[in-house]
């Protein structure tokens, strides 16, 4: 990804969250989960935390994952995958959170985040 110029990376302890700024009030929350949660959840193996990371070493936008499951027997049935239907549950992977820096939007950075789970 560095033709967009960030890459992303898991979330390391020496890495500067202070400096995240999202631009509006009302994401608050998602600002205060990467710069007082984020590693402590990492660290406890609860979700893992990918940041999208500049030339400059800013991060510039976030998405953290934790482990889910799908409930088969009372919201899903898989008609296109009979095997699937003899679990009650299949396991899956919960996007926590997602955020980009304010300054950073409109780079194809909340993209590049998503694409992490596809590949």
């Amino acid at each position: 990804m560095s033709e967009a110029g960030f890459h992303i990376r898991k979330l390391e302890q020496g890495d500067n969250v202070q400096n995240f700024k999202l631009g509006n009030e009302a994401f608050l929350p998602l600002k205060t989960f990467l710069q007082k949660q984020a590693k402590t959840f990492q660290e406890s193996n609860i979700a893992q935390t990918y940041v999208a990371v500049t030339a400059q070493d800013a991060i510039a936008g976030f998405i953290t994952l934790t482990c889910s499951e799908i409930d088969l027997q009372n919201h899903y049935a898989i008609s296109d995958c009979s095997h699937a239907n003899n679990y009650e549950y299949l396991p899956a992977v919960k996007i926590a959170r997602l955020a980009v820096d304010s300054r950073y939007r409109e780079n194809g950075i909340g993209t590049g985040l998503l694409d992490l789970l596809l590949l």
